[in-house]
């Protein structure tokens, strides 16, 4: 009866396997930031901890002025464009977007 049980269990375990790996695996349309509106929200937020950090970095002032004009891109609706300026602060202060 030890043997039935086991067969049972390997079998429920590889039945249910890739249904476990599936819902877990992200998907690119169910990331946060796949969308350029919610790439501007995360990157003005990666933007804000990076100059609270990197204060007495030079480029912090041509970081700031580029961050600003991504951040009111956005706000126009031109999230794509606000993308792009976003990222760019982010390279001034030597940090990599995420």
């Amino acid at each position: 009866m030890t043997i039935r049980k086991i067969i049972t269990a390997v079998s429920a375990a590889v039945i249910l396997a890739p249904a476990a790996f599936g819902a877990t695996t992200p998907t690119p349309a169910t990331t946060a930031a796949a969308t350029p509106a919610a790439q501007c929200d995360s990157l003005q937020k990666q933007y804000q901890t990076a100059a609270a950090a990197n204060s007495t970095n030079p480029n912090a002032a041509k970081a700031k002025k580029s961050a600003e004009a991504g951040e009111k891109l956005c706000k126009e609706g031109k999230p794509a464009d606000g993308v792009k300026k976003l990222e760019h602060a982010l390279k001034e202060l030597g940090v990599k977007a995420q």
